[in-house]
């Protein structure tokens, strides 16, 4: 249900310094009975209530009438402002942890309260955050909400086009979520990575040129509640899809420490893996024990335990990994652009001598050397210009 447009009768001048960083609170009565109430339970804001059958209330100001109060809101789901043409908006999705559960009772203290208050100090009204959280809620689940809802709401990717796409102005998501999933529902990593890669492709199709942001899962390890807080739902958390690299040019002397450093020493003793002949030839089992026991741990963990063991080591490094990698820069692969030094280059990938490489000049600008090439080639001056202007050549 959608409501006429307010005007609000205290707003004179919508740049009114007055009216910076202030609340807005929103009065309405119900008629009758109403039916099951919606309501955003984990508001976290003080509400107050008047009296059942005591009418119409909106206008008074004083306390009396309404001796009541609560930390939910009620129907209200979201309010439309008139705002200038180039305001984005920066949608928080989400479960409990954008939601705010636990956080400061009037305190605006939520992540997307915060991250809310310092894009502003940043960028003033040109962006606007929207909390899209709801607690509970999970990236694939629950299959059947439509038969049997919860409290965690529909489905992140069944509610994708309510909460996000269809909001105006949307220019970036930040997604946090799966965390539900894993603790609550069980799920795999497959399936969650599955979904979270489906609702990022409807994202891209259906606002073009969006920017998403996937947030880190928080840790829920030791949790009270126990489906959340073991083990396994923490290695799910952690699973990350990175490759590790392990170098045994000298298994015989790699091997053993490698094995140990993975908790594998059972493997010491197994004669398919004696020595480099039978390691070769029981590859498959060998790569696949090794397999189990890197995947069920995260990055920061294996290369703590591998480090410790003086095992030769690397994970398959991203491309901003590859750009802050010490060795990288100690080498001098980079250099700064000739012209824009915040832009790094790659360098000649041979050094001589330990000459430092550097980069002469950038690339070309689009139809930097057009009158050049084209005037060596014959054509005049008046001819290159004529090209030009029929848009033949740049």
């Amino acid at each position: 249900m959608l409501s006429d447009p307010v005007k609000l009768s205290f707003v004179q001048d919508p740049d009114d310094l007055w009216l910076s960083g202030r609340k807005l609170a929103v009065s309405f009565h119900v008629a009758g009975d109403t039916g099951p109430m919606t309501w955003h339970a984990k508001a976290l804001t003080t509400s107050y209530v008047s009296a059942p059958g005591s009418g119409s209330r909106g206008a008074e100001t004083g306390e009396a009438s309404f001796p009541y109060s609560t930390t939910s809101w009620y129907f209200l789901d979201a309010i439309d402002m008139q705002v200038a043409p180039a305001t984005h908006a920066v949608v928080a999705f989400g479960d409990s942890i954008t939601d705010g559960t636990a956080s400061t009772l009037n305190g605006d203290d939520r992540w997307p309260d915060v991250f809310a208050r310092r894009m502003h100090a940043a960028f003033g009204d040109r962006f606007s955050v929207v909390n899209a959280g709801i607690g509970g809620n999970m990236v694939i689940g629950p299959a059947d909400y439509a038969q049997h809802p919860f409290a965690g709401g529909p489905a992140a990717l069944e509610r994708l086009e309510r909460d996000v796409i269809s909001l105006p102005g949307v220019s970036a998501v930040i997604w946090l979520e799966g965390i539900n999933d894993f603790g609550n529902a069980g799920a795999s990593v497959d399936a969650v990575e599955a979904g979270v890669r489906q609702g990022v492709q409807r994202l891209r199709a259906r606002l073009p040129g969006v920017r998403i942001i996937m947030a880190t899962l928080t840790s829920s390890l030791h949790s009270t509640n126990e489906q959340y807080g073991s083990p396994e739902v923490e290695s799910k958390r952690q699973a990350d899809g990175r490759w590790l690299l392990l170098n045994m040019l000298d298994d015989t002397r790699h091997f053993a420490p490698t094995c140990r450093a993975l908790d594998l020493t059972d493997l010491l003793d197994d004669p398919r893996f004696a020595d480099t002949a039978a390691r070769a030839e029981h590859r498959v089992a060998l790569h696949d024990r090794l397999g189990d026991a890197i995947a069920g741990r995260p990055l920061a963990e294996l290369r703590r335990r591998l480090d410790a063991k003086d095992t030769i080591v690397s994970a398959l490094a991203s491309p901003l990994e590859v750009i802050e990698d010490p060795q990288v820069l100690a080498n001098g692969y980079f250099a700064a652009h000739p012209t824009r030094p915040s832009v790094r280059l790659a360098t000649a990938p041979m050094q001589f001598d330990d000459e430092q490489t550097v980069v002469r000049r950038p690339a070309p600008e689009t139809g930097e050397h057009t009158d050049e090439v084209l005037g060596e080639l014959g054509y005049p001056a008046d001819e290159i210009t004529a090209l030009r202007a029929l848009g033949a050549v740049a």
